[in-house]
């Protein structure tokens, strides 16, 4: 038993090791990554932050896995590391208390011992021929412990025993707070390894409050470490006390009570100190507790028959119980460090994986968008001299209407009587005074001209608002600048097309009163201008003059009287035709150079998205090898055999678990693959990247999507052996739809499907192989779709030629011939892509199957396909029925159903309706039946 915990441990510290290497390739990839994502993507956040990366090299660099005895002095702790790990005497246990340093055994082809001072100098070495650190290495005499130098020394020896090759130090700390320098070597050490601490108590003492303060000191410098407690010394000091008139069996039964009573006071002392949890059941089943004698254990290696089976199945069960304690405590720090790479990983490959969808969008946006603005200046452009003649035509009439026409003139002159309020003071006698009159008269005359440029100014903006063309441009470039706005992507692009906006187009399209200003500046002119001809017969006054409502309206009048209106029309109108040609001509530059820049600016995001492209299925790579580690630490590989095989694809063989395998109280199944290719691994990696985010991250947010559980990789040569590990399902819908007979019951599943499908689009997904074989049902006819081996985000979505036929809309199923016009046309073919309606096609022919009933081939497809087979040899038979627009006939369906498929597949992906709006309606449907 010795032998198989040393051989068990030592693998247990081996395998931690080679995780601890591989851990430290991955990270060091990662780190380049992101560094080329920082030189190619703007505005790249910081992964990594300082704390993340201290913790993490910290752990790659200076943690050492130590066994580490804690205890105090002469409790036991040498004798226990002598016959628990070593299985040999290695270090000489003193027969009597006394201050000793503390001792790092790691592993050395040849034995060598330094005594090394806490500055690092050696100040002493010796090469033993055994490989026994004798007690003169490690006891401080009297004068030693004077001198601080040495009592802050700690002994290091090398030694060539087996169970220290896995890497792994065993530490003997000295008695706690015997010596001030003593404690701060202990203190120092702990921080630079990573411990795992079993503390002795000495059985004859039992619990002490030095213990206890030992222990409260250690729980508050590592709150989250568990620590595994060894009660020694328990058998008896002098047998001699036990002696009895008794017989042998009483005698025995003695020695036993007294063993079980140390054994319960100790436990109960720890339990109410909360230094074990009291959850533990009791101290001879705690996992954590443990009572052992040294000697028996000796006695045990070497094979003494006398030894009592009692003793023999503690120690066996001390042994069992320490190698899981020692996996336990690697395994959980190895995954709080990997979990902090891992968080780094996917929120970098979130935000590039969201940008690069956004970057694809806003392209897309801004090409629309700017085709719309060069439409309609393409439309204004062509007909100037059209629009030129409407123009002047139409403010030649509402000048007409202003000067000419009785009713607007007398609603006008009263308009301005009504709203004059002198800026001078009138006496309501009258005025008499010449220069007061003259003054009260310039005043009116100025809100006279004021009143009529106001509203010849309302009415030209009227007129010009109300411009069909005007108002295009203006929609279309503000769809322009929302997307700068809403879009981090084009941010850059923001300052350079705002001052476009405001210098070009804002003259036509955000300020049209640019345009009027300068229409009105001549109307201005010309209407000051009229003041030269009003006549002033008041040169003097006699008597008193009222300056009331007659004398206002008489004057408004004569302003009226001697603007010429037809001079007035011909300004206008010329000033209407040089600034028209003029903007047209400043609007044509302007969406040109706009057009430039947008195009540099789109070559950059297309190159920031290329560089995601790149870089982002490398980081899934990478955290699919890191869960895989942190998946094998936590379940290990499942061991499946042919007589566990419960499916098989062209590409998988799906198993079920052992019972015992997984997350407890869930039945397995797992999906093994064997991959060579690296793109099919980094596809892999993606599905389980999104398969993981809602079974984890996204949590309860959508019951119908089959969450990964465990992802783990065994790489055999060049082979990877991919284990991807989900609940076991008992059935798909191809199997099960001819038995789920109630057609209610079966747009309960298409519901549930549409939910699942909705709710990967709100996230950027695209499954691309929505099929009855791909959705599952478990024992409670629970609905979950399934097989994510295609989907992709929508902005990591290329010219991918992936699917069924039969399910396959025409824009994936055209793909190839649309690559090939865009080659020739000298367009980047990898623009060419399709987005979240091509899983809505192939809902459409999916629902169309569940309101069947069965998974039977339509007949549109059956009587075309004879024909189909004779004109075209090379396309699959589906694919040419799909993009020639048959589609499965019609049946008869609930009502409502066979619109809803004839929108989810029809052959334009713009004019088929959203999942969620494919959601509300079958919902809506599906209510209504259940109700009738």
């Amino acid at each position: 038993m010795a032998a198989q915990l040393t051989e068990g441990l030592k693998k247990t510290f081996e395998d931690f090791d080679s995780q601890k290497r591989q851990f430290k390739e991955l990270y060091a990839d990662v780190v380049e990554i992101f560094e080329q994502l920082k030189e190619n993507v703007s505005d790249s956040p910081v992964f990594l932050t300082p704390e993340t990366k201290l913790k993490i090299e910290h752990f790659i660099q200076g943690e050492t896995p130590s066994l580490l005895l804690v205890g105090q002095t002469n409790c036991g702790k040498s004798s226990l590391i002598n016959q628990l790990l070593f299985e040999r005497t290695v270090l000489a246990a003193a027969e009597t208390p006394c201050t000793a340093r503390m001792v790092r055994l790691k592993y050395g082809e040849t034995p060598r011992i330094r005594v090394i001072a806490a500055n690092g100098e050696v100040l002493e070495e010796h090469r033993p021929q055994k490989a026994i650190l004798k007690r003169e290495f490690v006891e401080l005499s009297d004068n030693d412990r004077k001198d601080e130098k040495l009592t802050s020394s700690s002994v290091v020896a090398e030694l060539p025993i087996p169970f220290l090759a896995g890497g792994v130090e065993v530490i003997d700390t000295p008695g706690r707070n015997e010596n001030k320098a003593l404690d701060e070597v202990v203190d120092i050490q702990l921080n630079s390894i990573l411990p795992i601490i079993v503390y002795v108590i000495d059985g004859r003492k039992l619990i002490t409050k030095q213990d206890c303060e030992d222990l409260r000191q250690i729980k508050d410098k590592f709150p989250t470490l568990p620590i595994f407690y060894v009660l020694t010394k328990i058998d008896p000091a002098d047998p001699d006390m036990y002696e009895s008139d008794s017989d042998s069996d009483s005698e025995e039964n003695n020695i036993e009570d007294e063993i079980e009573r140390k054994k319960e006071e100790v436990f109960k002392i720890l339990v109410a100190e909360d230094f074990i949890d009291e959850s533990e059941a009791n101290f001879n089943t705690s996992e954590f507790f443990h009572a052992v004698s040294s000697l028996k254990l000796k006695q045990l290696r070497l094979g003494n028959k006398d030894v009592e089976k009692v003793y023999e199945a503690q120690s066996s069960r001390l042994k069992s119980c320490l190698q899981k304690f020692v996996s336990d405590a690697l395994t959980k720090h190895f995954l709080a460090i990997a979990n902090c790479l891992q968080k780094a990983i996917e929120q970098c490959l979130d935000i590039y994986i969201k940008t690069a969808t956004k970057i694809r969008e806003s392209n897309k946006v801004i090409d629309d968008s700017l085709d719309a603005v060069k439409k309609y200046r393409d439309m204004m452009y062509g007909n100037t001299k059209t629009e030129q003649e409407r123009h002047k035509d139409g403010l030649d009439k509402v000048l007409t209407d202003i000067f000419q026409n009785p009713e607007t003139r007398s609603s006008i002159v009263q308009e301005i009587i009504q709203t004059y309020t002198p800026n001078l003071h009138v006496p309501q006698e009258g005025v008499v005074e010449v220069d007061t009159y003259n003054r009260v008269r310039r005043d009116f005359e100025e809100h006279v001209l004021t009143r009529i440029q106001n509203k010849v100014l309302s009415a030209i903006k009227s007129h010009f608002e109300h411009t069909k063309w005007l108002i295009g441009i203006k929609n279309a470039i503000g769809n322009v600048e929302e997307t700068k706005e809403s879009l981090e992507v084009v941010r850059a692009i923001s300052k350079l097309v705002d001052s476009f906006y405001g210098v070009n187009v804002s003259i036509i399209v955000y300020r049209p009163d640019k345009l009027i200003d300068k229409v009105f500046f001549k109307i201005r002119d010309m209407l000051r201008a009229t003041k030269r001809f009003l006549k002033h017969p008041f040169d003097t006054v006699r008597g008193l003059k009222h300056i009331g409502e007659p004398w206002r309206r008489e004057l408004c009048e004569r302003v009226f009287h001697n603007i010429d209106c037809k001079r007035l029309k011909e300004e206008v109108g010329r000033t209407v035709e040089e600034m028209m040609t003029e903007g047209v001509r400043n609007l044509n530059t302007c969406l040109d150079d706009l057009r430039e820049l947008w195009q540099k600016r789109r070559n950059l995001s297309s190159e920031e998205r290329k560089a995601i492209l790149k870089f982002g299925p490398k980081l899934a790579h990478i955290t699919l090898f890191l869960q895989s580690d942190k998946d094998k630490a936590k379940f290990g590989i499942p061991h499946v055999t042919d007589k566990d095989k419960i499916g098989e694809g062209g590409q998988a063989q799906v198993f079920r678990c052992p019972a015992d395998y997984g997350p407890e109280g869930v039945t397995c199944a797992v999906k093994q693959m064997e991959i060579s290719c690296t793109e099919d691994l980094t596809q892999t990696a993606l599905e389980a990247y999104q398969s993981r985010q809602w079974g984890s991250e996204w949590g309860d947010c959508q019951q119908n999507l089959l969450p990964l559980l465990a992802c783990i990789i065994r790489k055999q040569d060049e082979t990877h052996h991919v284990y991807l590990v989900t609940k076991l399902m008992k059935t798909d819908l191809a199997d099960a739809l001819p038995g789920i007979t109630d057609i209610s019951d079966r747009l309960r599943i298409a519901i549930d499907v549409a939910k699942a499908l909705d709710f990967l689009h709100q996230h950027d997904i695209i499954h691309r192989d929505i099929k009855p074989q791909n959705i599952l049902l478990d024992e409670q006819n629970q609905v979950f779709v399934a097989d994510f081996g295609l989907a992709k985000p929508a902005g990591l979505v290329q010219g991918s030629f992936v699917g069924t036929p039969l399910f396959m809309g025409p824009e994936v199923s055209q793909l190839e011939q649309r690559e090939l016009l865009a080659r020739a046309e000298g367009k980047d073919e990898k623009e060419i892509y399709y987005d979240f309606k091509a899983d809505v096609f192939a809902y459409g022919i999916l629902l169309w199957f569940l309101c069947v009933g069965s998974i039977t081939a339509p007949q549109e497809y059956v009587h075309a396909a004879p024909l189909i087979a004779l004109l075209f040899r090379v396309r699959p038979n589906h694919i040419l029925m799909t993009e020639m627009g048959i589609r499965p006939e019609k049946r008869d369906f609930p009502p409502g159903c066979w619109d809803v498929m004839t929108k989810c597949w029809d052959g334009n992906p713009d004019n088929r309706p959203t999942m969620t709006q494919v959601l509300q309606d079958l919902t809506a449907i599906h209510e209504k039946l259940v109700t009738a």
